[in-house]
């Protein structure tokens, strides 16, 4: 039998104090988890012509495993945090191994299933082994500002791309 440990990008529930567990067999695991579904899936930025191949985590399992255990994400390769209604949906970096770049995502007023970044928090590096879950960084837009989807990327590559609050998005 395989001990579980807990790694990963965590979700944190608006006004909570503590992540979601997430779990994985190991390190190094596989690009993607197979308990993530939407495998084929992109994310384009149309006006700067970026696409990254996405992982979606769009269920309540998938999005509480995130990117734990997962080796560093390659250039184009992320994954969608996709949820049923619109929130702040802060994160935190407990266990991650790898820095990455979270892009909060809001749908368009046009209702056409556009969406538009609403924030940006670059560089996101893991806190260091044996950091106190009180201590860890929370990562979050401000309190006014909600979104639908938070899309994860390796670290540097918004600013690479020139994606930037207000850029213009969709999920195909």
């Amino acid at each position: 039998m395989r001990r579980r440990a807990v790694l990963g990008t965590w979700l944190l529930a608006p006004g909570a104090s503590t992540g979601l567990i997430t779990l994985h067999q190991g390190p190094g695991a596989p690009f993607p988890s197979p308990s993530a579904t939407g495998v084929g899936r992109t994310v384009s930025f149309p006006e700067v012509g970026a696409v990254v191949a996405v992982e979606m985590a769009d269920t309540p399992e998938a999005r509480a495993i995130g990117l734990g255990g997962h080796a560093p994400l390659e250039d184009g390769q992320g994954m969608l945090f996709s949820f049923p209604t619109r929130g702040r949906f802060p994160f935190w970096m407990k266990g991650m191994t790898f820095a990455i770049d979270i892009l909060w995502l809001d749908t368009t007023p046009a209702g056409d299933g556009s969406l538009v970044v609403v924030h940006v928090a670059a560089e996101v590096a893991p806190d260091p082994p044996g950091t106190p879950d009180a201590d860890r960084a929370i990562y979050a837009p401000g309190p006014d500002t909600l979104a639908s989807h938070v899309l994860e990327v390796p670290a540097g590559w918004a600013a690479a791309w020139g994606v930037l609050v207000g850029a213009a998005a969709s999920v195909e």
